[in-house]
């Protein structure tokens, strides 16, 4: 080889290393994703349901599989009413990050909304399980992104659907907690009474 082009590939290998070592490193597609589901409940908590849903389709076009975006657009979809494809992104969400108290719940509000009563009792218990498991048993959950949303609402749903099974004392178990001092009968007719007096005070986030 020429010792001159020997010495012009050098130089231009070194010059191409030197650029690539000063170039900075973009955010990789997780780092994407995570920003934009951020983004995503900031939208969700400003009742921008619209724009919330778009900033968590666009980072689950980065990563599919994102579980703060599956999350998100789960709860996003339950107040656009469009409770079906909200059920898929829980279902998705919990699947990748199973112990969140919070898509547990929402998967319980979701099912509860499409009279799933099986659902509805399967959810509710995974979020009060997770919760305790995550916080102690005298922490009551609550929605992290909407704190007015508690567990008496989702104890709510959750006598509600033991009441649809015919599961009458779990059922007034619920509304003893609900309730606090007040006798509840296992007749069902008066424990739908109950509920529905009391869901004014509790009721669907949706």
């Amino acid at each position: 080889m020429n010792c001159r082009i020997g010495i012009t590939i050098a130089v231009t290998a070194a010059v191409m290393i030197t650029a690539g070592c000063g170039k900075k490193k973009g955010p990789t597609r997780p780092e994407e994703a995570r920003s934009l589901a951020e983004e995503g409940w900031k939208l969700f908590a400003q009742e921008d349901f619209t724009g919330a849903l778009a900033k968590f389709d666009e980072a689950l076009e980065l990563l599919a599989e994102h579980p703060d975006a599956n999350h998100g657009r789960g709860w996003t979809l339950a107040y656009l009413g469009d409770f079906n494809e909200a059920r898929f992104a829980l279902v998705m969400a919990k699947d990748l990050d199973g112990d969140n108290p919070d898509v547990w719940a929402g998967g319980a509000f979701v099912f509860s909304a499409l009279n799933n009563q099986d659902d509805v009792v399967y959810w509710a218990e995974g979020a009060l399980f997770w919760n305790e498991e995550a916080y102690g048993s005298d922490h009551e959950w609550s929605f992290s992104k909407r704190p007015s949303i508690t567990h008496l609402h989702l104890r709510w749903v959750l006598a509600k659907a033991h009441l649809a099974r015919g599961s009458y004392a779990q059922c007034a178990q619920q509304l003893d907690i609900l309730e606090s001092g007040v006798q509840h009968s296992l007749d069902p007719q008066s424990l739908l009474a109950d509920l529905l007096r009391l869901y004014s005070q509790f009721p669907s986030p949706f």
